[in-house]
């Protein structure tokens, strides 16, 4: 059973997920947090996400979202992505399918950047790169299916909202790449 994710949450907690499903003997299903002044486990409750949660990322708000290669958690069918917030699971309308998240970053302007092996989610195609602005799902300007010729696996942004991202693809947007990638100002870019 493995950790692939450690993220530090609200109120001296450190959030775990990976492909577990007890944490300190309690049943935890792929995410539970450590509460340092307490020195215990804990879960997130309302039911357990499987198999593998392979990413994290905590929003100014306090919603924590997750991403990995399930198909439902609480209880809830899901694609690869889902949320935690007010003590409950949430899940979106048209998530990535087909695939599963690898990475995920918020970026300063609170916008959830996510990667990974997906086909397109809902409305804009965004095979590999996707974003989520609070409201809708999005894809980078100039981003069209296919462009990203391979599986994203890393990605993180900058504070001029630039996305470095990285995997296992020879071009984005038509510029050619050798597995990693930059997206500023609206277009594609190679970092060689």
């Amino acid at each position: 059973h493995l950790v692939n994710k450690i993220i530090f949450g609200t109120a001296q907690q450190v959030i775990v997920g990976g492909s577990f499903q007890t944490a300190g003997g309690t049943t935890s299903g792929a995410i539970a947090f450590w509460d340092q002044p307490t020195n215990t486990w804990g879960t997130l409750g309302g039911g357990t996400v499987a198999p593998q949660v392979r990413t994290l990322a905590l929003a100014p708000n306090g919603t924590l979202f997750f991403g990995g290669n399930f198909a439902a958690f609480g209880g809830t069918n899901s694609g690869s992505l889902g949320y935690w917030v007010n003590n409950t699971y949430g899940s979106f309308t048209g998530v990535p399918s087909g695939g599963q998240v690898w990475n995920m970053t918020i970026n300063p302007t609170g916008t959830l950047v996510f990667c990974g092996e997906f086909l397109p989610v809902k409305g804009p195609t965004s095979p590999s790169l996707a974003l989520w602005n609070g409201a809708a799902f999005g894809s980078l300007v100039g981003q069209a299916g296919g462009t990203i010729n391979g599986p994203v696996y890393a990605v993180t942004t900058a504070l001029d909202l630039s996305i470095i991202f990285g995997g296992g693809f020879g071009s984005a947007g038509g510029t050619p790449m050798a597995n990693i990638g930059l997206w500023r100002n609206g277009a594609f870019g190679s970092m060689s």
